[in-house]
Protein backbone atom coordinates (compact mmCIF):
# COMPACT_ATOMS: atom_id res chain seq x y z
CA UNK A 1 0.00 0.00 0.00
CA UNK A 2 2.69 2.40 1.02
CA UNK A 3 4.61 1.36 -2.37
CA UNK A 4 1.30 2.23 -4.28
CA UNK A 5 1.41 5.64 -2.61
CA UNK A 6 4.50 6.50 -3.51
CA UNK A 7 4.25 5.84 -7.53
CA UNK A 8 0.82 7.79 -6.77
CA UNK A 9 2.67 10.81 -5.23
CA UNK A 10 5.39 10.64 -8.07
CA UNK A 11 2.99 10.33 -10.89
CA UNK A 12 1.30 13.54 -9.61
CA UNK A 13 4.74 15.44 -9.21
CA UNK A 14 5.22 14.74 -12.75
CA UNK A 15 2.21 15.54 -14.13
CA UNK A 16 2.59 19.13 -14.90
CA UNK A 17 6.01 18.02 -16.55
CA UNK A 18 4.03 15.89 -18.63
CA UNK A 19 1.24 17.92 -19.92
CA UNK A 20 3.89 20.93 -20.89
CA UNK A 21 5.53 18.96 -22.39
CA UNK A 22 2.94 17.60 -24.81
CA UNK A 23 1.43 21.64 -24.54
CA UNK A 24 5.19 22.17 -26.12
CA UNK A 25 4.96 19.22 -28.97
CA UNK A 26 1.62 21.08 -29.89
CA UNK A 27 2.76 24.05 -30.35
CA UNK A 28 5.63 23.01 -32.25
CA UNK A 29 3.20 21.40 -34.48
CA UNK A 30 1.54 24.60 -34.69
CA UNK A 31 4.21 26.22 -35.13
CA UNK A 32 5.27 23.82 -37.92
CA UNK A 33 1.88 24.37 -39.34
CA UNK A 34 1.83 27.71 -40.00
CA UNK A 35 5.52 28.01 -41.28
CA UNK A 36 6.81 30.02 -38.30
CA UNK A 37 10.01 29.82 -38.40
CA UNK A 38 11.20 31.42 -35.40
CA UNK A 39 8.39 30.16 -33.41
CA UNK A 40 9.52 27.05 -34.17
CA UNK A 41 13.48 27.48 -33.18
CA UNK A 42 11.79 28.75 -29.71
CA UNK A 43 9.74 25.82 -29.04
CA UNK A 44 12.49 23.17 -30.05
CA UNK A 45 14.92 24.88 -27.84
CA UNK A 46 12.93 24.66 -25.11
CA UNK A 47 11.82 20.89 -25.50
CA UNK A 48 15.32 20.00 -25.68
CA UNK A 49 16.11 21.96 -22.36
CA UNK A 50 13.71 18.75 -20.95
CA UNK A 51 15.17 16.33 -23.55
CA UNK A 52 18.82 17.40 -23.65
CA UNK A 53 19.75 14.09 -25.15
CA UNK A 54 16.93 14.17 -28.09
CA UNK A 55 19.41 13.74 -30.98
CA UNK A 56 16.19 14.14 -33.42
CA UNK A 57 15.54 17.44 -32.09
CA UNK A 58 18.95 18.44 -32.19
CA UNK A 59 19.62 18.25 -35.54
CA UNK A 60 16.20 19.81 -36.18
CA UNK A 61 17.58 22.47 -34.63
CA UNK A 62 20.75 22.77 -36.33
CA UNK A 63 18.80 22.88 -39.43
CA UNK A 64 16.37 25.76 -38.24
CA UNK A 65 19.15 27.96 -37.87
CA UNK A 66 20.47 27.70 -40.80
CA UNK A 67 17.11 28.35 -42.34
CA UNK A 68 17.03 31.50 -40.17
CA UNK A 69 20.24 32.28 -41.51
CA UNK A 70 22.06 32.30 -38.41
CA UNK A 71 25.08 30.06 -39.07
CA UNK A 72 27.14 31.23 -35.56
CA UNK A 73 24.33 29.54 -34.07
CA UNK A 74 24.00 26.48 -36.32
CA UNK A 75 28.16 26.20 -35.78
CA UNK A 76 27.44 26.95 -31.61
CA UNK A 77 24.80 23.97 -31.74
CA UNK A 78 26.70 21.25 -34.26
CA UNK A 79 30.00 22.02 -31.49
CA UNK A 80 27.89 20.92 -28.72
CA UNK A 81 26.42 17.75 -29.80
CA UNK A 82 30.23 15.61 -30.59
CA UNK A 83 27.75 12.62 -31.59
CA UNK A 84 26.53 14.79 -34.96
CA UNK A 85 25.87 12.37 -37.82
CA UNK A 86 29.08 12.76 -39.64
CA UNK A 87 26.31 13.88 -42.59
CA UNK A 88 25.01 16.61 -40.90
CA UNK A 89 28.33 17.57 -39.65
CA UNK A 90 29.59 18.21 -42.91
CA UNK A 91 27.05 19.82 -44.57
CA UNK A 92 26.23 22.29 -41.64
CA UNK A 93 30.25 23.50 -41.26
CA UNK A 94 30.25 23.57 -45.28
CA UNK A 95 27.24 25.58 -44.73
CA UNK A 96 29.17 27.94 -42.43
CA UNK A 97 31.89 28.36 -44.14
CA UNK A 98 30.40 29.01 -47.68
CA UNK A 99 28.71 31.76 -45.52
CA UNK A 100 31.96 33.31 -44.42
CA UNK A 101 32.54 33.55 -47.68
CA UNK A 102 35.85 30.49 -47.38
CA UNK A 103 34.54 28.86 -50.43
CA UNK A 104 37.28 26.93 -50.90
CA UNK A 105 37.44 25.36 -48.00
CA UNK A 106 33.92 24.74 -48.01
CA UNK A 107 33.87 22.75 -51.28
CA UNK A 108 36.94 20.45 -49.59
CA UNK A 109 34.84 19.52 -46.82
CA UNK A 110 31.96 18.23 -49.27
CA UNK A 111 34.42 16.47 -51.49
CA UNK A 112 36.31 14.88 -48.52
CA UNK A 113 33.10 13.50 -46.99
CA UNK A 114 31.63 12.55 -50.60
CA UNK A 115 34.67 10.94 -51.31
CA UNK A 116 33.42 8.31 -48.32
CA UNK A 117 29.90 8.79 -48.51
CA UNK A 118 28.43 8.57 -52.19
CA UNK A 119 25.80 7.93 -51.40
CA UNK A 120 24.64 11.60 -49.37
CA UNK A 121 22.34 13.22 -51.76
CA UNK A 122 21.97 16.21 -49.49
CA UNK A 123 26.02 16.41 -49.83
CA UNK A 124 26.34 15.99 -53.60
CA UNK A 125 23.56 18.57 -53.87
CA UNK A 126 24.81 20.87 -51.54
CA UNK A 127 28.77 20.86 -53.15
CA UNK A 128 27.40 21.11 -56.98
CA UNK A 129 25.33 24.23 -55.61
CA UNK A 130 28.84 25.47 -54.28
CA UNK A 131 29.96 25.20 -58.18
CA UNK A 132 27.48 26.93 -59.70
CA UNK A 133 29.55 29.47 -61.35
CA UNK A 134 31.49 26.48 -62.78
CA UNK A 135 29.21 24.34 -64.60
CA UNK A 136 31.49 21.99 -65.74
CA UNK A 137 32.24 20.83 -62.29
CA UNK A 138 28.77 20.50 -61.82
CA UNK A 139 28.21 18.19 -64.56
CA UNK A 140 31.60 16.20 -64.13
CA UNK A 141 30.17 15.92 -60.39
CA UNK A 142 26.72 14.66 -60.83
CA UNK A 143 27.91 12.57 -64.32
CA UNK A 144 30.04 10.83 -61.52
CA UNK A 145 27.69 10.28 -58.21
CA UNK A 146 25.68 7.47 -58.34
CA UNK A 147 22.70 8.71 -56.93
CA UNK A 148 22.18 11.48 -60.26
CA UNK A 149 20.38 8.75 -62.59
CA UNK A 150 17.38 8.44 -60.17
CA UNK A 151 17.85 11.73 -58.35
CA UNK A 152 15.18 14.34 -59.25
CA UNK A 153 16.91 17.14 -57.71
CA UNK A 154 20.48 16.01 -59.34
CA UNK A 155 19.06 15.36 -62.26
CA UNK A 156 17.32 19.11 -62.76
CA UNK A 157 21.29 20.71 -61.09
CA UNK A 158 22.46 18.61 -64.11
CA UNK A 159 20.29 20.07 -66.82
CA UNK A 160 20.88 23.53 -65.48
CA UNK A 161 24.69 23.23 -65.97
CA UNK A 162 24.10 21.78 -69.33
CA UNK A 163 22.50 24.55 -70.43
CA UNK A 164 24.67 26.95 -69.14
CA UNK A 165 27.59 24.95 -71.37
CA UNK A 166 25.22 24.95 -74.65
CA UNK A 167 24.72 21.11 -74.52
CA UNK A 168 21.04 21.35 -75.13
CA UNK A 169 19.99 18.21 -76.02
CA UNK A 170 21.56 16.94 -73.16
CA UNK A 171 19.78 19.25 -70.99
CA UNK A 172 16.46 18.25 -72.49
CA UNK A 173 17.77 14.86 -71.67
CA UNK A 174 18.03 15.24 -68.34
CA UNK A 175 15.12 17.36 -67.55
CA UNK A 176 12.91 14.66 -69.50
CA UNK A 177 14.53 11.56 -67.25
CA UNK A 178 13.60 13.93 -63.98
CA UNK A 179 10.29 14.38 -64.99
CA UNK A 180 9.30 10.89 -65.49
CA UNK A 181 10.35 10.32 -61.99
CA UNK A 182 7.72 12.82 -60.69
CA UNK A 183 6.11 15.33 -63.50
CA UNK A 184 3.90 17.16 -60.85
CA UNK A 185 6.87 17.94 -58.15
CA UNK A 186 6.98 21.39 -57.00
CA UNK A 187 10.73 21.77 -59.07
CA UNK A 188 9.54 20.25 -62.35
CA UNK A 189 6.71 23.03 -62.29
CA UNK A 190 9.00 25.85 -61.58
CA UNK A 191 11.38 25.03 -64.47
CA UNK A 192 8.83 23.17 -66.80
CA UNK A 193 8.20 26.66 -69.01
CA UNK A 194 11.74 27.05 -69.23
CA UNK A 195 12.50 23.87 -70.70
CA UNK A 196 9.55 23.52 -73.05
CA UNK A 197 10.89 26.96 -74.30
CA UNK A 198 14.27 25.67 -75.15
CA UNK A 199 12.48 22.52 -76.46
CA UNK A 200 11.02 24.90 -78.80
CA UNK A 201 13.62 26.93 -79.99
CA UNK A 202 16.23 23.98 -80.07
CA UNK A 203 15.79 23.23 -84.02
CA UNK A 204 16.40 27.27 -85.08
CA UNK A 205 19.35 27.89 -82.80
CA UNK A 206 20.65 24.32 -84.33
CA UNK A 207 20.26 26.03 -87.55
CA UNK A 208 21.50 29.38 -86.63
CA UNK A 209 24.53 27.97 -84.90
CA UNK A 210 25.01 25.88 -88.35
CA UNK A 211 25.06 29.13 -90.41
CA UNK A 212 27.53 31.08 -87.80
CA UNK A 213 29.89 28.36 -87.95
CA UNK A 214 30.29 28.97 -91.62
CA UNK A 215 30.21 32.60 -91.53
CA UNK A 216 30.55 34.24 -87.78
CA UNK A 217 29.40 37.54 -89.14
CA UNK A 218 25.87 36.11 -90.52
CA UNK A 219 23.75 39.00 -89.64
CA UNK A 220 20.37 37.06 -90.15
CA UNK A 221 22.18 34.05 -87.94
CA UNK A 222 22.99 36.41 -85.18
CA UNK A 223 19.66 37.55 -84.51
CA UNK A 224 18.36 34.72 -84.84
CA UNK A 225 20.38 32.80 -82.23
CA UNK A 226 20.07 36.14 -79.83
CA UNK A 227 16.59 36.08 -80.37
CA UNK A 228 15.75 32.39 -79.40
CA UNK A 229 18.79 32.14 -76.74
CA UNK A 230 16.69 34.78 -75.46
CA UNK A 231 12.99 32.84 -75.55
CA UNK A 232 14.96 30.13 -74.34
CA UNK A 233 15.96 31.84 -70.99
CA UNK A 234 19.56 31.03 -72.07
CA UNK A 235 22.60 33.71 -71.16
CA UNK A 236 21.86 37.00 -71.55
CA UNK A 237 25.54 38.24 -72.02
CA UNK A 238 26.03 36.19 -75.46
CA UNK A 239 22.10 37.48 -76.69
CA UNK A 240 24.05 41.17 -75.81
CA UNK A 241 27.06 40.06 -77.91
CA UNK A 242 25.55 38.83 -80.68
CA UNK A 243 22.75 41.68 -80.87
CA UNK A 244 26.08 43.90 -80.69
CA UNK A 245 27.89 42.04 -83.33
CA UNK A 246 24.77 42.30 -85.56
CA UNK A 247 24.55 46.24 -84.48
CA UNK A 248 28.20 46.43 -85.80
CA UNK A 249 27.08 45.11 -89.61
CA UNK A 250 23.78 46.62 -89.29
CA UNK A 251 23.44 49.84 -87.49
CA UNK A 252 19.72 50.59 -88.72
CA UNK A 253 18.53 47.61 -87.67
CA UNK A 254 15.48 47.50 -85.06
CA UNK A 255 15.38 43.67 -84.00
CA UNK A 256 19.07 44.86 -82.84
CA UNK A 257 17.55 47.49 -80.89
CA UNK A 258 14.48 45.18 -79.79
CA UNK A 259 17.10 42.64 -78.06
CA UNK A 260 19.52 45.16 -76.75
CA UNK A 261 16.46 46.40 -74.97
CA UNK A 262 15.70 43.60 -73.49
CA UNK A 263 18.63 42.52 -72.02
CA UNK A 264 19.96 45.52 -70.64
CA UNK A 265 20.61 46.35 -66.96
CA UNK A 266 19.69 50.23 -67.24
CA UNK A 267 16.12 51.50 -66.24
CA UNK A 268 13.40 51.50 -68.20
CA UNK A 269 13.06 55.25 -68.60
CA UNK A 270 17.41 55.32 -69.78
CA UNK A 271 16.37 52.12 -72.44
CA UNK A 272 13.46 54.43 -73.94
CA UNK A 273 15.32 56.73 -74.30
CA UNK A 274 18.90 55.06 -75.81
CA UNK A 275 16.68 52.39 -78.22
CA UNK A 276 13.60 54.04 -78.54
CA UNK A 277 12.27 50.78 -76.97
CA UNK A 278 9.61 49.94 -74.11
CA UNK A 279 11.37 46.83 -72.51
CA UNK A 280 8.42 46.03 -70.68
CA UNK A 281 6.33 45.03 -74.22
CA UNK A 282 7.02 41.38 -75.38
CA UNK A 283 9.29 40.40 -78.48
CA UNK A 284 7.03 39.91 -81.46
CA UNK A 285 6.17 36.24 -82.66
CA UNK A 286 9.22 34.14 -84.38
CA UNK A 287 7.42 35.23 -87.77
CA UNK A 288 7.25 38.53 -86.68
CA UNK A 289 10.63 38.79 -85.77
CA UNK A 290 11.57 37.00 -89.01
CA UNK A 291 9.83 39.68 -91.23
CA UNK A 292 12.01 42.47 -89.04
CA UNK A 293 14.82 41.21 -90.03
CA UNK A 294 14.25 40.77 -93.61
CA UNK A 295 12.98 44.62 -93.62
CA UNK A 296 16.21 45.34 -91.71
CA UNK A 297 18.34 43.86 -94.50
CA UNK A 298 16.14 46.04 -97.11
CA UNK A 299 16.64 49.06 -95.38
CA UNK A 300 20.20 48.90 -95.06
CA UNK A 301 20.92 47.43 -98.67
CA UNK A 302 18.53 50.47 -99.85
CA UNK A 303 18.95 53.51 -97.56
CA UNK A 304 17.37 55.76 -99.71
CA UNK A 305 14.26 53.41 -100.88
CA UNK A 306 11.25 54.57 -98.98
CA UNK A 307 8.93 51.51 -99.24
CA UNK A 308 10.91 48.88 -96.84
CA UNK A 309 11.44 51.61 -94.23
CA UNK A 310 7.47 52.30 -94.42
CA UNK A 311 6.84 48.71 -94.18
CA UNK A 312 9.09 48.17 -91.20
CA UNK A 313 6.79 51.52 -89.87
CA UNK A 314 3.51 49.28 -89.99
CA UNK A 315 5.12 45.96 -88.82
CA UNK A 316 6.57 48.19 -85.90
CA UNK A 317 2.69 49.56 -85.07
CA UNK A 318 1.41 46.39 -84.98
CA UNK A 319 1.32 44.08 -81.58
CA UNK A 320 3.28 43.69 -79.92
CA UNK A 321 3.94 47.64 -81.01
CA UNK A 322 7.07 49.60 -80.32
CA UNK A 323 5.43 52.86 -81.78
CA UNK A 324 9.05 55.23 -80.50
CA UNK A 325 10.57 53.12 -84.50
CA UNK A 326 8.07 53.31 -85.82
CA UNK A 327 7.67 57.18 -85.94
CA UNK A 328 11.35 57.12 -86.23
CA UNK A 329 11.01 55.27 -89.57
CA UNK A 330 8.42 57.21 -90.49
CA UNK A 331 10.16 60.40 -89.77
CA UNK A 332 12.84 59.56 -91.66
CA UNK A 333 11.13 59.31 -94.59
CA UNK A 334 9.54 62.39 -94.20
CA UNK A 335 12.58 64.39 -94.03
CA UNK A 336 13.53 63.74 -97.03
CA UNK A 337 9.93 63.88 -98.52
CA UNK A 338 7.57 65.76 -96.51
CA UNK A 339 4.44 64.86 -99.05
CA UNK A 340 4.44 61.21 -98.65
CA UNK A 341 1.53 60.73 -97.14
CA UNK A 342 1.72 57.27 -95.96
CA UNK A 343 4.77 58.29 -93.85
CA UNK A 344 2.37 61.28 -92.28
CA UNK A 345 0.16 58.94 -91.61
CA UNK A 346 2.50 56.49 -90.18
CA UNK A 347 4.00 59.44 -87.77
CA UNK A 348 0.38 60.74 -86.80
CA UNK A 349 -0.43 57.19 -85.42
CA UNK A 350 2.74 56.29 -84.12
CA UNK A 351 2.41 59.53 -81.65
CA UNK A 352 -1.42 59.25 -81.23
CA UNK A 353 -1.01 55.79 -79.37
CA UNK A 354 2.06 57.23 -77.76
CA UNK A 355 -0.09 59.49 -76.49
CA UNK A 356 1.91 62.31 -77.78
CA UNK A 357 0.03 64.76 -78.54
CA UNK A 358 1.68 68.00 -79.61
CA UNK A 359 3.34 65.67 -81.98
CA UNK A 360 0.97 63.91 -83.39
CA UNK A 361 -1.04 67.37 -83.92
CA UNK A 362 2.13 68.67 -85.75
CA UNK A 363 2.23 65.45 -87.93
CA UNK A 364 -1.27 65.86 -89.10
CA UNK A 365 -0.86 69.85 -89.49
CA UNK A 366 1.89 68.57 -91.72
CA UNK A 367 -0.31 66.10 -93.70
CA UNK A 368 -3.14 68.31 -94.03
CA UNK A 369 -1.00 70.82 -95.70
CA UNK A 370 0.27 68.46 -98.36
CA UNK A 371 -3.04 67.94 -99.59
CA UNK A 372 -3.03 63.94 -99.59
CA UNK A 373 -5.87 61.93 -100.06
CA UNK A 374 -9.63 62.06 -98.54
CA UNK A 375 -9.65 58.78 -96.87
CA UNK A 376 -6.61 58.78 -95.80
CA UNK A 377 -6.49 62.41 -94.03
CA UNK A 378 -10.09 60.77 -92.17
CA UNK A 379 -8.03 58.05 -91.01
CA UNK A 380 -5.12 60.25 -89.72
CA UNK A 381 -7.84 62.37 -87.55
CA UNK A 382 -9.97 59.49 -86.28
CA UNK A 383 -5.95 58.20 -84.52
CA UNK A 384 -5.78 61.61 -83.38
CA UNK A 385 -9.44 61.86 -82.27
CA UNK A 386 -8.54 58.85 -80.11
CA UNK A 387 -5.90 60.14 -78.97
CA UNK A 388 -7.77 63.72 -77.67
CA UNK A 389 -10.34 61.61 -76.33
CA UNK A 390 -7.66 59.53 -73.97
CA UNK A 391 -6.49 62.54 -72.96
CA UNK A 392 -10.32 64.20 -72.08
CA UNK A 393 -9.73 66.88 -75.09
CA UNK A 394 -13.50 65.90 -76.20
CA UNK A 395 -14.22 69.38 -78.16
CA UNK A 396 -10.92 68.53 -79.95
CA UNK A 397 -11.89 64.75 -80.03
CA UNK A 398 -15.46 65.48 -81.70
CA UNK A 399 -14.07 68.18 -84.28
CA UNK A 400 -11.57 65.40 -85.76
CA UNK A 401 -14.10 62.73 -85.74
CA UNK A 402 -16.84 64.75 -87.09
CA UNK A 403 -14.27 65.83 -90.20
CA UNK A 404 -13.51 61.72 -90.50
CA UNK A 405 -17.16 61.48 -90.82
CA UNK A 406 -17.53 64.03 -93.50
CA UNK A 407 -14.84 62.23 -95.72
CA UNK A 408 -15.57 58.77 -95.05
CA UNK A 409 -18.63 56.98 -93.00
CA UNK A 410 -17.04 54.50 -91.56
CA UNK A 411 -18.71 51.99 -88.30
CA UNK A 412 -14.86 53.08 -86.78
CA UNK A 413 -15.52 56.38 -87.00
CA UNK A 414 -19.25 56.30 -85.87
CA UNK A 415 -18.43 54.68 -82.77
CA UNK A 416 -15.59 56.73 -81.73
CA UNK A 417 -17.84 59.63 -82.67
CA UNK A 418 -20.04 57.86 -80.23
CA UNK A 419 -18.22 57.76 -77.50
CA UNK A 420 -17.44 61.06 -77.01
CA UNK A 421 -20.79 62.20 -77.35
CA UNK A 422 -21.57 59.86 -74.66
CA UNK A 423 -18.86 61.76 -72.71
CA UNK A 424 -20.45 64.69 -73.40
CA UNK A 425 -24.17 63.80 -72.47
CA UNK A 426 -25.61 63.45 -75.66
CA UNK A 427 -27.19 60.29 -75.67
CA UNK A 428 -29.66 60.40 -78.37
CA UNK A 429 -26.90 61.53 -81.05
CA UNK A 430 -24.40 58.59 -79.79
CA UNK A 431 -27.10 56.09 -80.27
CA UNK A 432 -28.25 57.67 -83.71
CA UNK A 433 -24.12 56.96 -84.39
CA UNK A 434 -24.20 53.31 -82.81
CA UNK A 435 -27.33 52.51 -84.60
CA UNK A 436 -26.09 53.87 -88.15
CA UNK A 437 -22.35 51.85 -87.14
CA UNK A 438 -24.30 48.49 -86.74
CA UNK A 439 -26.24 48.68 -89.97
CA UNK A 440 -22.59 49.50 -92.18
CA UNK A 441 -20.94 46.13 -90.57
CA UNK A 442 -24.49 43.90 -91.44
CA UNK A 443 -24.00 45.05 -94.93
CA UNK A 444 -19.93 44.55 -95.16
CA UNK A 445 -20.65 41.12 -94.04
CA UNK A 446 -23.25 40.41 -96.92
Amino acid sequence: MRRALIVLLFGFALAPFIVRAESLASQLEAAQKDQDLHAEIEITRRILDQEPTNAGLKESLIRLWLRAGDFDLAEQTLLLWPEAPASLKATTTAAVLWQRENQNAAREVLAKYLANHPQDLEATSQLASFYQNDPGKVRALLTESPLTGESQLLLLQRAAAEKLLGDYPAALADFDRAKSLDSEAPAIRDVRPSFERLAAALPSLQAAEAALHKDPRDFRALLQRAYFSLSADLAREQVHADAETARQINPDSTAVLLLLAKTSSQPSTHIITEYGVDPAIALPEPGQFEKLITLDTEVHSRPTATSSRLARASLLGEAPPQYRLALRDAGTVLEKDPSNSEAGLAAVYAASRLNDLPTAREWLARLSASRPPAKLLAQARFYLSEAELAGDNLDAALQLINEAVKADTKASYLKQRAAILIRLNRQAEAEADLAKASALEKRSKR
